[in-house]
């Protein structure tokens, strides 16, 4: 498994961290519930990201309203990166801007979960 791949998977997944407010950050394993939306656009299975991938985007984004919720879902996705060995990063990289969510940092392959931002 290429580590950048796995990182650029993590880091664009943090999108999910920077529009509307919700209570605090869900449990690691809904995360990944979450997140399953977007692996057929992720692994180059599909030519654009679907509806349920950008929704869940944008729900993640909501369910971290802080920055230490942020710094919580980051750091959930780089302890599951591993089920996702097939990530293209350059798709990883532009599902923020191709899901219309706006984020403060550069997601980048070795981006460091306790470096992201406050909102």
């Amino acid at each position: 498994m290429d580590r950048h791949l796995v990182a650029s998977f993590i880091a664009l997944l943090l999108i999910a961290s920077f529009s509307l407010k919700t209570d605090a950050a869900p449990p690691c394993p809904q995360i990944v519930q979450m997140m399953t939306a977007c692996t057929p656009y992720l692994a180059n299975r599909a030519p654009s990201p679907f509806g349920p991938c950008c929704t869940t985007v944008a729900a993640l984004g909501r369910s971290a309203p802080t920055q230490a919720d942020r710094v919580a879902v980051c750091n959930c996705l780089k302890g599951i990166s591993p089920r996702f060995p097939n990530v293209d990063s350059s798709r990883a990289s532009s599902l923020p801007s191709l899901c219309g969510v706006t984020i403060n940092f550069t997601i980048t392959p070795l981006i460091d979960c306790h470096m992201i931002p406050a909102v």
